[in-house]
């Protein structure tokens, strides 16, 4: 039962990142092909890095094809429906873009920072808490930065929202509840939400880590 309800999580959570992907390559005029690799390495990516990290070869997504078929299957669906509704995209409806695309992305990686503890812990890590946070947030955040690097944009971990502050965060919450004995479909469960919320305050408070800006000038000198 918990294997079963721990796949249909990692389906739901590689669903809402491939939608996120599939959407940053459309406002990126990226073609199909594109659109759908660019969906599957943001769905998949993190995982695969997560499983090198761990020393699972090969990763996953080359075994059970299920995660890839969701992948592709789904970035090809907003292809399609962005194809149809091209002609009818203007501002209010872009503001609706960027407002889905932080809800599955919030989603996403709510999902892959605490499977990605959960992953560690099940392969023998419970007692190395820092290497079971970082497997969480590589999860959670590897395939945005694949994503982003392909794209040519500073990746979104290193600049957005407190975006890998959230991830570190709720795969902390998710590690210590597990650490403690609780049951961990619990721990995802708390941990998932923890990232959520996080996320999405950010984006509607536009909550953001401290940053410098120098004055171009002084660096022309």
């Amino acid at each position: 039962m918990a294997e079963t309800v721990i796949y249909v999580v990692e389906i739901i959570g590689t669903i809402a990142f491939a939608i996120s992907g599939a959407m940053i390559a459309i406002e990126r005029k990226l073609d199909m092909f594109g659109v759908i690799f660019l969906g599957v390495v943001t769905a998949l990516g993190g995982g695969v890095v997560r499983d090198l990290i761990i020393g699972k070869t090969p990763p996953v997504m080359f075994e059970n094809y299920s995660y890839l078929a969701a992948a592709m299957i789904t970035s090809l669906a907003v292809f399609v429906v962005m194809f149809l509704l091209k002609n009818k995209y203007d501002k209010k409806r872009k503001r609706l873009f960027e407002g889905f695309f932080n809800v599955f992305d919030a989603v996403g990686l709510g999902i892959f920072a605490v499977l990605g503890v959960n992953i560690a812990v099940n392969a023998g890590y419970i007692d190395n808490g820092f290497l079971c946070v970082f497997v969480g947030m590589t999860t959670a955040c590897g395939g945005g930065i694949i994503r982003d690097m392909l794209t040519s944009h500073t990746p979104m971990v290193l600049k957005s929202r407190v975006y890998a502050l959230a991830a570190i965060i709720g795969s902390l919450v998710c590690y210590i509840m597990i650490y403690l004995g609780t049951e961990q479909w619990l721990g995802v469960l708390v941990g998932t939400l923890a990232v959520l919320v996080i996320r999405i305050c950010a984006a509607v408070f536009r909550w953001n880590l401290p940053h410098i800006e120098l004055d171009p000038g002084v660096i022309d000198d």
